[in-house]
């Protein structure tokens, strides 16, 4: 497990035993082990007062720098191939109602936060009941919270959490990606960073708020020209001999769309929205 990896990984253990809550005897299936192995990886990058929530149940939350904190939420306890969450619905651990008392805690102290987690909430395989709720704390910390991460799907994309009631909301000025060629970097001994994109520049966003990305979004259901270079970078412009980068087709375009507009699994509004534009 590499020490940088700061937030708790789908693929830390075997799948019998992922991540079970507290309301699984220990006895049977305890992960202890893992926490003890997180904290002591990751122990001289947070303070002491986190060890109890690392070892609870890998989570942590710091304060990065004045005014900025981040909050590392374990969301394999949503994690619908995680078999023992589905006995502890709808909050495994409490974890979201943990995640709400740092988050309440941050607001009254004027503190902006960034969660850092591994699958994004949107992703079909986080519980929906988990992903429902979840979106309920991010509206109501939406002046809070200011930036999200996630990993799991091993890809380059976005999602667009909707509030109907106050849709315009610029959280980012702007942000890059940089990657490199790691055929190119195991030939060479060493590592060529390039730029992959900017945001606002090679989608022609007027900034990033959730309406911006939205227009995006539907713009790319139109212009498959776009959409064609959208999956280039989604697939971190990979060589063209794999076989994720072959021109991805209607059904490939709708399943993308779809995951771009879903922050939420248990709902699937504006996932229809698109899939009747793509196929009509």
């Amino acid at each position: 497990m590499d020490p940088r990896d700061s937030s708790s990984s789908t693929h830390a253990i075997p799948l019998r035993t992922r991540f079970p809550p507290d309301a699984i005897p220990k006895e049977d299936f305890s992960v202890d082990w893992l926490y003890e192995a997180l904290w002591d990886l990751w122990k001289d990058w947070l303070p002491a007062d986190q060890k109890e929530n690392v070892l609870h149940g890998g989570y942590y939350s710091v304060l990065a720098r004045p005014g900025l904190r981040i909050i590392a939420i374990n969301n394999n306890f949503c994690y619908a191939f995680n078999w023992f969450v589905w006995m502890d619905i709808p909050d495994p651990n409490d974890h979201l109602s943990w995640l709400v008392k740092e988050l309440q805690q941050s607001e009254l102290a004027g503190e902006k936060v960034w969660i850092i987690g591994h699958i994004p909430p949107g992703s079909t395989e986080c519980l929906p009941t988990w992903s429902y709720n979840y979106r309920r704390i991010i509206n109501r910390y939406e002046s809070t919270v200011t930036g999200q991460f996630f990993g799991h799907t091993h890809m380059e994309e976005y999602n667009v959490f909707f509030d109907e009631e106050r849709p315009e909301r610029a959280m980012v000025l702007d942000h890059e990606t940089w990657v490199f060629n790691l055929d190119e970097a195991n030939a060479a001994g060493e590592i060529s960073w390039y730029l992959l994109y900017k945001a606002k520049e090679t989608f022609g966003l007027p900034d990033l708020s959730p309406k911006s990305w939205a227009s995006l979004t539907w713009r790319m259901t139109e212009d498959d020209v776009l959409f064609q270079h959208f999956h280039r970078i989604h697939v971190s412009n990979s060589s063209s001999s794999s076989p994720i980068v072959s021109r991805c087709n209607e059904e490939c375009k709708r399943l993308r769309l779809c995951f771009l507009f879903r922050a939420d699994s248990s709902d699937t509004t504006q996932c229809k929205l698109i899939s009747n534009a793509v196929f009509r």
